[in-house]
């Protein structure tokens, strides 16, 4: 029975490019992700942060109210 391809190259070298660059691919996405994350924690540390130094704003600036609103009104915001 005959070859199929009657070449004497191989071809392990077209293959071995083919998973080198697809490893490369792979190897970068995988850099970037981390970046990704780290980048969307911080978005929203930030946010958590601005929202708590606004209630605790809130918060002070409430009780300088009478009585009858100012124990509903913080009742509220710590809740």
């Amino acid at each position: 029975m005959g070859a199929l391809h009657h070449a004497t190259v191989s071809h392990n070298d077209i293959v071995g490019y083919y998973f080198a660059s697809i490893t490369l691919l792979y190897g970068i996405t995988l850099g970037l992700l981390p970046i990704g994350v780290w980048s969307t924690f911080t978005e929203t540390e930030a946010k958590v942060d601005r929202e708590a130094s606004t209630l605790a704003a809130l918060y002070l600036d409430v009780s300088h109210y009478p009585e009858p609103s100012r124990g509903h009104l913080q009742d509220d915001l710590r809740r």
